[in-house]
């Protein structure tokens, strides 16, 4: 069913865009990029099928795959050695509604009379925040498998295992402690969301038994002094030749900006263009709202 959601709408999308590249190929330059579309020519079919502009769910498939088969790409060997391993996956960058109770990837999906665990407990109202929260379920399922695996093979009590994504996401608004009324955002037209800035990261330690969480000030740059922490006596960036620590994080505020230029084919060079956005400074508690401030250029150590 997939395969068939998947790779079978774009044959039916191809014969209509057969019809409009003639017409593509018509049309004065200075509309024809216009009547283009990124190839979809106004097509509806642009919108979800099922609930998902079907070229994200072709990514997501592809994506969503890895993590279903992590256990069968893993090789287990009996050996003192040490060994890092690091994997980039973009699942989550393609949310989806998934089939419940099961989180089943399909492009025909009907859930009624499915709750999940975040009913009643965070906002559920549109189908973008559903996406989101399925998407992120399906690959934590995914990887908690993979965990099992491990555990059923003796290597996760000697395994540091860290989860860090890359950036949260501003635009769905669903904690309201999160909303920084003081700072509106005016790229995106909303009040500053601490969502966007607070991704996820998550720890789980040698022979670690417990779980527990955290409100640490922590930052994507904490990843490395993390990985190495009680592994590497004195560690040095390989390539900088500088020392791997978290000390720059409490010695001052950290500044960060809401600019939406973050495109490097467009926005690259010596100076990096922000100019559409804030430069922001916080420290300590990122959800206490008195400890952001708008700051202006150049305030950065």
């Amino acid at each position: 069913k997939l395969i068939q959601s998947s790779n079978e709408k774009p044959l039916f999308k191809n014969n209509r865009n057969f019809f409009c590249y003639s017409i593509f190929k018509t049309l004065p330059l200075a509309v024809s990029k216009i009547w283009y579309d990124r190839g979809d020519y106004y097509s509806s079919t642009r919108k979800a099928y099922g609930n998902v502009h079907v070229d994200k769910l072709t990514q997501l498939a592809d994506r969503y795959a890895v993590l279903t088969m992590l256990p069968e790409l893993t090789k287990i060997e009996d050996s003192a050695e040490d060994t890092f391993l690091s994997i980039q996956n973009s699942a989550t960058h393609a949310p989806h509604v998934f089939q419940l109770p099961d989180y089943e990837l399909t492009g025909n999906v009907n859930n009624k009379g499915y709750k999940t665990a975040a009913d009643g407990h965070i906002p559920m109202n549109a189908e973008l925040l559903v996406a989101h929260y399925h998407t992120n379920m399906a690959a934590f399922l995914q990887l908690g498998k993979w965990f099992d695996f491990m555990r059923e093979n003796g290597v996760y009590d000697n395994t540091r295992i860290i989860l860090v994504a890359d950036h949260g996401y501003r635009f769905l608004h669903q904690f309201d402690y999160m909303i920084v009324n003081k700072i509106y955002d005016e790229v995106h037209r909303m009040a500053f969301d601490v969502m966007g800035v607070n991704p996820l990261l998550m720890v789980k330690d040698f022979n670690a038994t417990e779980f527990t969480t955290s409100n640490e000030f922590m930052t994507h740059a904490d990843t490395p002094t993390l990985a190495v922490q009680g592994v590497i006596d004195n560690p040095v960036n390989p390539f900088t030749g500088k020392e791997i620590s978290d000390k720059e994080k409490t010695a001052h505020p950290q500044i960060i900006t809401t600019s939406g230029k973050h495109n490097i084919n467009v926005n690259n060079g010596n100076i990096f263009d922000t100019s559409d956005g804030k430069f922001l400074s916080v420290h300590d508690d990122i959800f206490n709202p008195d400890n952001w401030e708008i700051v202006g250029p150049g305030t950065a150590p």
